[in-house]
C-alpha cells in the first residue's frame, strides 16, 4: 500500500503544507496493492465489503468517515491512461477522516486492509 498525506515528512508536500495549514489536514490518499490489474476490481470490493465505520461517498463533504473510489467516482469521466497519466490508478482511494474515534477508524481499516 501507497499513502499520500502531506502531512508525512516523506511527502514531497511536506515543507509547503507546514507553511499553510497547522496539520496534514483530514484527507489522505491511498493506493491498495492487487495481486494483478485483473484483480483490482475484486480488491476493492473485498476492502469495501470488510468496512464498518467508513462510508463508500462521491463527495467527501461530510462530518463522518468516508471514501471515494477516485477511479470511478471524482474521476470516473476520465480515460485509464488519463487516470494513470496523473497518478489515480483502479485501486486509488481518498479517505476523509470524520468525527468518528480515530481507534475505531483504525481498527476498521486495519481488518479491511488485512489479506
Amino acid at each position: 500500500m501507497e499513502v499520500y498525506y502531506p502531512g508525512l515528512q516523506s511527502s514531497p508536500f511536506y515543507t509547503l503544507s507546514k507553511t499553510q495549514m497547522r496539520s496534514g489536514g483530514s484527507v489522505v490518499t491511498i493506493r491498495l496493492r492487487s495481486k494483478s490489474r485483473v484483480d483490482d476490481a475484486a480488491t476493492m470490493r473485498v476492502f469495501f465489503s470488510k468496512l464498518q465505520f467508513w462510508v463508500l461517498a462521491e463527495s467527501l463533504g461530510g462530518v463522518e468517515s468516508m471514501i471515494n473510489h477516485t477511479a470511478t467516482m471524482s474521476h470516473g469521466s476520465m480515460t485509464e491512461e488519463g487516470r494513470a497519466a496523473i497518478g489515480i490508478h483502479d485501486t486509488t482511494l481518498r479517505l476523509s477522516v470524520g468525527l468518528e474515534d480515530v481507534r475505531d477508524l483504525i481498527e476498521d481499516l486495519t481488518i479491511a486492509l488485512a489479506d
